[in-house]
Formats: C-alpha cells, structure tokens, sequence
C-alpha cells in the first residue's frame, strides 16, 4: 500500500521542482562555503596578529560577495574576473577609511563610489562584478567603521578572503559542466513527464464525466517546461557543448527545442480531444513508451527497442482524427526525447580543453541614441543617494547608510519606474518581516557566538538560495542575518532594527521619486520596446521557418531565432510585471491580454520552426506551392505590422485572414495526408493558422496599446 509522503518530502520534491538541475542549491551553497572558509580562515588569522574581528568581517564579505557578483560566460573569464575584485575592493576599503572622519566627505565619496559602480555596468560582467565589490567594501568599512590605522591587515584579509573564494571556486566546489547538464536533461525529462502525465489524466477524467478539461495545470507544467529549456539555454551560453559532448552546442539546442515543442503539442493534443473519445491501443503503447523513456534511465538497446515499437503503433495511424494526431504527436515525443537521452548520457570521454578566451570589444550593435542606460542609472543613483544620505542623518547620523544602500538597490538590475517601485516595496516588506524574526531570534539566542555564527551561514544560504525566488525573502534573511551580525559584534538592539525599517523605507522612498523624477524610463515605455522586440523576432521567425519549408530546408538557424523570441518573451513577461499586477483594472487587462497571445504565438511559432527544420529531411514543395506559401505569410507579417502601429497608437491599415490563402497552399499541393514527405508543409500550414488567428483576435479586441491608461509609471 502507497503511504502518503511526508511533508518533509513534499516541501523537498517541490524545492527541487523549482530549481531544475539543482542551479540555485549549487550557487547558494558556493557562496555559503566560501563565506564559512573565509571567516574560518580570517578568524584564525586576525586571533593570530592581534586584529579585531572587524577586520576578518570584511575580507568574509568581499568573498562572498566575489562568488556571487562574478557572472563572466566562461570558466576562464569568471576565474580572472575574480582575481580581479581585490583591487576595487581595497581601493575602496581604502577610501572610506580615509573619509570616515570627515562626515560629509564621507557621504560624496559613498555616492561617488555608487555612482562609478553603477555606471560600470556598460562594461558587461566584469564591470558589474567589479562595481559591486566596490560597492560592498566601502559600505563594510562604514558599518564596520574601520579606520586608517587597519588599513594594511584590511587589504590582506580582502586577499586572503578573495584566495578563499578561488580554492572554492577552483578547487572545493569546480564547476562540474557535464553533471550540470545531466541534471538539467533529467529535470527536463522529470516535468515532460509530469506535464504528459497531467494531460494524460486530466483528459481521460474529462472524457469519461463528459466535461471540458481544466487547462490551468497544464499550463502551469508547461510554463515549468519553460524555464527547464531555457536554463539548458544558459548552460549553453557558459560552456563549449562539443567540450564534453558527442554534438555541439547548436545540435542540442535544437534536441531540446524540438523535445519541448513535441511534448507541449502532445499536451495540447490530449487536452483538445473531445468529451468520451474512446482511447485506441495504439495511444496507450506509445504513452507507455514516452513513459518509459521521460522516468527511466533505458540503455541504447532498449532505446531501439522502444522505437521499434512506437513506430509500428504509429504507422498505419489517421493522422485527420483526433486520437490518430495524439499518437502520432506521442510518437515524436518519444523520438525527440530519446535523442535528448542519447547525447546527455553519452559524454565525450577525451581530455578537456580550455576555454576560448573571451573576446572583448566585438560588439558591433549601434548603441541607442540618447544617454546609455549604465550612464541613466549612475545618475538617478546618484542623485537617489545624495537625497537619501541627507534624509538618512535626519533620522539617524550613526545609520544613515541604511537609506543609501535601499536607494541604490532598488535600481539595481531595474529598467523601468514600474519596477523600481515593486523592488522598493519588496525590500521594506522584506526589512519589516525580518526585524521581526531578528528581534525574536535574538532573544532566543542571546550572547551565543557559536549559534549565532550557524544562523549567519543559514541566512545566507537561504538568502542566495531565494534570491531568484522573490527580493523581499532575500531581504527578510539578509535582515536576519544582521541582527545576528549585531549581536555577534556585542551591538545588537531592537533600537537599531528600528532605524534600520526607518531608514529603508526612507531610501526606498527617495529611490522611487528619484525614478520617477530623475531622467525618467516609464515602465509603459519600456514594455512597449520589449513588445515591439517579441513582434519583430516572431516577425523575423516566421520569415526565415516559411523560407525553410518553401525551399526543402536551408542555411538559417531557426533554433537561435526561436530562443531569440524565447529570450524576449523572457524580457517582455520581465518588464511587464508592474503593469500586469497593477493596481488599475483596465491596464492590467489590456496587459495581460497581449502577453497572452504574445505567449501563444510564441509557441506556435516554435511549431513553425521545427517544420522549417523537418523540411531539410524531405523533397522540397513545387515552386507553385512554396509561392503560395509564401504569399499566405505575408498575411501574418501584415498582422504583426497593424500590431506594431497599434503600438505607436496609429491606426492600422484593414488586414484580412490568411486561412482562405492557407487552405489554397494545401488544396495547390495535392498530396494524401498520409504521405510522410508533406507532413513539414502541413505542420507549417497549422502553425501560421494558429498565429494568424491569435493576431486576428488581438487586433480585434485590443483597441488600445498595451498599459493604455497611459500611466505615468
């Protein structure tokens, strides 16, 4: 008898659903490690030369703060990047023991240091690393309140500290890409099993009570399937694929994507079948088979064998009833997962070689006119943290930095007033619920430097380990973490935890004016950009997949163009956050309803896509036929075009419906469903069918442009 799981387990299983490949659980626990060596090691050695705990603080921190800023795309590139935080961190150590004294010299030479740090981002990672650790080592010095006499064991414990976190890096906890990539093609795997196994039982429930199936679980699976691709993505970007694999990068990729293309379209097959369809034989073989394929760890003969069976139980299939597409959408799930399976298991065994060093400087895109975004941010902080420095001594002289360090956060990694505002708001909830815990942990533990120094490493883990999750729970442990760090210090009071909700809220409020008055990025405006951005990479995908299918396959790389719309839909969902949560109805549901055909048409287009990439494998159509095709695509490009004017508040020419030229394509072509060589172009017909009638309805029902209440956010 099955026993219900713990909640232990439960909580466990969906931690890890969350974290495909155990990503975050490997960064939060590199960056915790490096903080526990570097404050052992610090300890040790400042007990050693006499120097006060203040000292090996800093060198912690810088260390902890090298691990996390540091986010180069190679190996090589993060390890020298790393070796480089040393030198901004004791320049700027440096300056703020010297300041320290002067009070308002202090202050100009905080905002100056943010300012730089800020407008070093336009120099890619590295700057930004760079910037950070600056950031970080002058702010400790303050609240460490260092002075000039310790100037010299400073500067060692930041290298000893930033040594630390190169053994970690390098020697403890090395990146290990290959069983990085294994667990992101399992966590893969694990949610195309559970979003098929959903689809699965939600229809056959469907069917047999004669109702509609509810789709909102599908889609939350599918979204999870997502984000796994897009992170196997990532791992593209930082590692050379043919280092440690049979295949290069670009042959993965497309592995993956038609992996997730075949599984999202089988979802959609089960979940589209009508109320009491009888499930043939044939359907519940080739699920079995997925099945097996998504949940075990099947050698290469039984692999064969699987695909054996598969394509006899989908070989006489009618693909023009609804239970024939399921068996045949499931057959190609099975196929496309199997060549995932294949590579991620079968790792090139020759020595590594190293990474190509990166290139610098070879970034030939125009630069935008106007101020660059680096040099908007460094001035809105910069005004920000002037404004908060003199509104944080009003409040308290001795913690005014508070109010500096919430204004400059809430434009860290932010592009649009709209989301400053939610970053603020995040970090005092954030600051108010960790005051709370602080003051309670704190009278729990009292005077206990062991336990104190354990609930420090806890909250950091958690703080990194969350830090994707949600800003405000980064925050509530960062808060925890320094009431411990107070009473560590023998400073501790509910006193200055109150300062501290004072303070942030005061920085945070002088951020958010300083947005929406400083050199000003309405959140509207942003999202309009990231809009127009999706239109044209879905515009460009449809051009290149049509031009593929018309011509038997071609030169193009239709996986970088699908992951390009991919990679803006990530931006555009992004940007779009305040505006689809916002306070007004009209422009929450003006939002919403372009992200959600952007959505669909995303998908569809990936479907267009891979028939461009299937097309490659059989006879090219007549030319009469491609021409037609083509000419039915235009239909769509006009579709994004009245999109795009709406956008810019115009009003677009009429368009007309590309199904009547669609329907032309297929009746000019001739050929039987069942002829394995049109299936490309009949996939090609159904996927700008869908996206000409996912535009159709927007340009019908969306009369105003996104966030049309022309908000001034």
């Amino acid at each position: 008898m099955r026993t219900r799981p713990s909640l232990l387990r439960r909580a466990v299983r969906s931690l890890a659903a969350e974290d495909p490949g155990q990503v975050r659980l490997t960064s939060a626990a590199t960056t915790t490690l490096t903080l526990v060596l570097a404050l052992a090691v610090l300890i040790l050695l400042t007990r050693t030369l006499g120097q006060p705990i203040t000292v090996a603080l800093l060198g912690t921190v810088v260390a902890m703060f090298s691990a996390v800023a540091v986010q180069d795309r190679t190996h090589r590139a993060r390890v020298v990047s790393t070796a480089l935080t040393p030198l901004p961190a004791i320049a700027s150590a440096g300056l703020a023991a010297v300041l320290h004294p002067y009070g308002v010299v202090a202050d100009l030479g905080f905002v100056a240091v943010l300012f730089t740090a800020t407008w070093v981002r336009r120099y890619g990672p590295r700057g930004n690393a760079l910037g950070q650790v600056a950031f970080t080592a002058y702010f400790f010095v303050l609240f460490l309140r260092a002075s000039t006499s310790q100037l010299p064991a400073l500067a060692a414990s930041v290298l000893v500290g930033v040594a630390v976190a190169l053994v970690v890096r390098v020697v403890l906890l090395p990146e290990r890409p290959r069983t990085e990539l294994r667990r992101l093609t399992r966590a893969l795997r694990a949610v195309c099993a559970s979003a098929v196994g959903v689809a699965v039982a939600g229809s056959r429930s469907a069917s047999a009570a004669g109702t509609v199936l509810d789709d909102a679980p599908l889609r939350r699976q599918l979204t999870r399937l997502g984000d796994t691709a897009l992170m196997i993505e990532d791992w593209l970007d930082r590692h050379d694929a043919a280092r440690h694999l049979s295949v290069d990068g670009r042959e993965l990729s497309l592995r993956v994507l038609d992996g997730q293309l075949a599984t999202e379209q089988l979802v959609a097959t089960l979940a589209a079948l009508p109320p009491g369809t009888t499930w043939p034989p044939e359907l519940d073989t080739v699920l079995a088979a997925l099945d097996t394929v998504l949940r075990d760890e099947p050698g290469e003969e039984q692999l064969r064998g699987l695909l054996v069976t598969v394509g006899a139980a989908a070989h006489d299939v009618d693909v023009t009833t609804p239970t024939g597409r399921a068996v045949f959408t499931a057959a190609r799930a099975v196929r496309a997962h199997a060549s995932i399976h294949r590579v991620s298991e079968q790792v090139v065994a020759a020595a590594e070689r190293e990474d190509p060093a990166p290139v610098e400087g070879t970034d030939t895109v125009d630069a935008p006119p106007g101020l660059h975004p680096a040099t908007r941010a460094a001035v809105q902080v910069a005004v920000a943290t002037a404004l908060a420095t003199g509104l944080g001594e009003l409040i308290s002289p001795n913690r005014w930095y508070w109010a500096v360090l919430a204004a400059f956060v809430v434009f860290n990694g932010t592009t649009s007033r709209g989301q400053i505002l939610s970053r603020a708001s995040q970090r005092v909830l954030g600051t108010l619920g960790g005051v709370v815990a602080g003051v309670l942990l704190a009278a729990v533990v009292g005077r206990n430097a062991p336990l104190q120094l354990g609930l420090i490493v806890v909250c950091v883990f958690a703080a990194f380990y969350l830090v994707r999750v949600s800003s405000a729970l980064m925050v509530f442990f960062i808060t925890v973490l320094l009431a411990m760090l107070y009473g560590l210090l023998g400073t501790f009071s509910v006193q200055v935890l109150e300062l501290r909700i004072y303070e942030t809220a005061a920085g945070a409020a002088v951020g958010i004016a300083a947005a929406f008055l400083v050199l000003p990025t309405g959140t509207r405006s942003t999202v309009d950009g990231k809009l127009r951005a999706c239109l044209d990479s879905l515009d460009d995908l449809v051009r290149d997949s049509v031009a593929a299918v018309g011509s038997g396959g071609g030169e193009v790389d239709l996986v970088t163009a699908s992951r390009d719309l991919d990679d803006t839909l990530v931006a555009l969902d992004l940007a779009a956050e305040p505006l689809a949560h916002g306070v007004l109805q009209r422009v929450r549901t003006s939002t919403r309803l372009w992200l959600r055909v952007v959505r669909a048409a995303d998908g569809y287009a990936r479907s267009l896509a891979r028939a461009g990439h299937a097309a490659a494998a059989v006879p090219a159509p007549t030319v009469e036929v491609a021409e037609a095709l083509a000419a039915a695509a235009t239909r769509v490009h006009e579709h994004v075009g009245a999109l795009r004017a709406r956008l810019d508040s115009d009003h677009p020419a009429p368009v007309h419906p590309a199904e009547p030229a669609l329907v032309a394509v297929l009746e000019l072509d001739g050929r039987g469903v069942h002829d394995p060589e049109v299936r490309p172009l009949r996939a090609a017909v159904y996927a700008l069918a869908r996206i000409d009638r996912a535009l159709l309805d927007l340009l019908e029902v969306a009369e105003e442009p996104v966030g049309a209440a022309r908000l001034t956010g």
